[in-house]
């Protein structure tokens, strides 16, 4: 990301955009007038464009390590597969699990005894490294942030400061 200048992470962005579009239901895009189709394609480039600027550039040095990265959990004879959206190795040593959402979400209650949106805590009790952040990362026209939990040292705007391994340690 920082070695691009802002054009050619724009060509990037919006060649990204044209592989992922056949991803999305078919259905969906073909119901779709060609200029509404045209005006979608720009709006979601125009979002990754803004969340790469305003979150992924200004962060602290990473490499993308994990992409929808299957993670298998077993509860009371249930196996599960966990489905991470990302794990970011950091420079300054241990991974981030970063979900991504278009919706709002909380991380006010990971600390208590019943979260009530576990997914995040379920998937660092279960991920096997170790842990330097934990984050939501809400990606929406106007209101797009990190959310979540970071170690001291990790300087990503918008996540709270903890001692993470000690929390990791009370979700397992």
């Amino acid at each position: 990301l920082q070695r691009h200048d802002d054009a050619a992470l724009r060509t990037r962005i919006n060649a990204a955009v044209e592989v992922a579009l056949p991803i999305f239901t078919p259905v969906r895009w073909r119901l779709l007038p060609p200029a509404l189709a045209a005006a979608e394609t720009a709006r979601i480039a125009d979002i990754a464009a803004h969340w790469i600027e305003k979150y992924e550039r200004p962060r602290p040095a990473f490499v993308v390590a994990e992409i929808e990265w299957s993670l298998p959990l077993t509860l009371a004879g249930l196996t599960l597969n966990l489905k991470l959206d990302r794990v970011d190795a950091l420079d300054g040593g241990g991974s981030a699990i970063i979900d991504y959402k278009t919706g709002k979400n909380s991380s006010g209650d990971w600390d208590s005894e019943r979260p009530k949106e576990p997914q995040l805590p379920l998937y660092c009790a279960t991920y096997g490294g170790t842990l330097a952040g934990v984050l939501f990362a809400e990606v929406r026209r106007g209101a797009s942030r990190f959310l979540g939990w970071v170690d001291t040292g990790q300087g990503i705007k918008g996540a709270k400061t903890t001692e993470l391994a000690a929390q990791v340690e009370a979700w397992n």
